[in-house]
């Protein structure tokens, strides 16, 4: 789950113990760090979603960027340029994002993303 507020991606077992996946929860931090575990860095994470192999997909809506987060805790951003906004279409950090605030990856690995301030639903491949 996206914990908003605390900048941090937590993950919830099914016997419902809490523990931080991914993230600093330092305050939240604009430079978008990739990283592993407490090393990286979000800023209002909004959209989560879980893909069939167990990599999570999140919307760093703040940062204006698409990261995933693998089952070890490593995050790594696959779009948008951290703190460039824009509308543009692209291959990794070419892409701009304006405040993606949700997401979802469809069977195929298809990545859709709602981009709030643009407006947009936009769609990539991984």
């Amino acid at each position: 789950m996206c914990d908003h507020g605390n900048h941090v991606i937590r993950k919830i077992t099914a016997a419902g113990v809490v523990t931080t996946l991914a993230g600093s929860g330092t305050g939240g931090s604009s430079d978008g760090t990739d990283g592993t575990g407490v090393t990286a860095s979000f800023h209002f994470p909004s959209g989560i979603s879980v893909d069939g192999a167990g990599t999570v997909y999140v919307a760093d809506t703040d940062n204006q960027l698409i990261r995933t987060v693998s089952s070890a805790g490593v995050v790594t951003t696959i779009g948008g340029f951290v703190g460039q906004m824009g509308a543009t279409n692209g291959v990794g950090s070419a892409a701009r994002f304006f405040n993606p605030k949700d997401i979802a990856v469809g069977s195929n690995g298809d990545v859709y993303v709602v981009d709030r301030r643009n407006f947009l639903i936009r769609k990539g491949t991984r």
